[in-house]
């Protein structure tokens, strides 16, 4: 099986959500000359992390957060703060619930602020995930050390 570059199926990133359906065809095309082929074979990652498989649900989700993301005034922000920024307002989800401090609504915008930013509906500076780049290592004194406030281990019981 000769496996195409990604960047040989695009010519921008509107062009992600078609990548489903080429796929597939793809697949099925391999399949069709004696190749055991199946979709997998085309991905880098499992079907639902793949940019190159983007699935209805993923646009949806990305549309869903671009949209309260423009009424928020398209903000510098990182997704967790852009959680706590808008669950007290009144934004519902895709299926019409409010949009609360729970996981699920976490999890929801976590997924439409990705796909948003692959799809190209958010500027994806100006949505940064960064972790702490400074690593401070603990340090104890001998006075600090936690393991001297430990008890020993005794094989006669207490």
């Amino acid at each position: 099986m000769n496996d195409p570059p990604l960047s040989d199926l695009l010519d921008s990133r509107s062009d992600i959500p078609d990548l489903r359906g080429r796929i597939k065809e793809m697949a099925a095309q391999a399949r069709s000359q004696g190749e055991d082929a199946s979709v997998e074979d085309f991905l880098a990652l499992s079907r639902n992390n793949d940019t190159a498989y983007v699935q209805p649900s993923d646009l949806e989700r990305a549309e869903w957060f671009a949209d309260i993301y423009d009424q928020e005034g398209c903000p510098e922000t990182h997704p967790r703060g852009f959680h706590y920024r808008i669950f007290a307002k009144d934004y519902q989800l895709r299926d019409g619930d409010d949009y609360q401090n729970t996981q699920k609504c976490w999890n929801e915008l976590k997924k439409g602020a990705f796909w948003a930013q692959v799809l190209g509906f958010v500027d994806p500076e100006r949505i940064g995930d960064s972790k702490n780049t400074t690593v401070t290592p603990t340090a104890f004194d001998s006075h600090d050390d936690p393991a001297r406030h430990r008890r020993p281990v005794s094989s006669s019981g207490p």
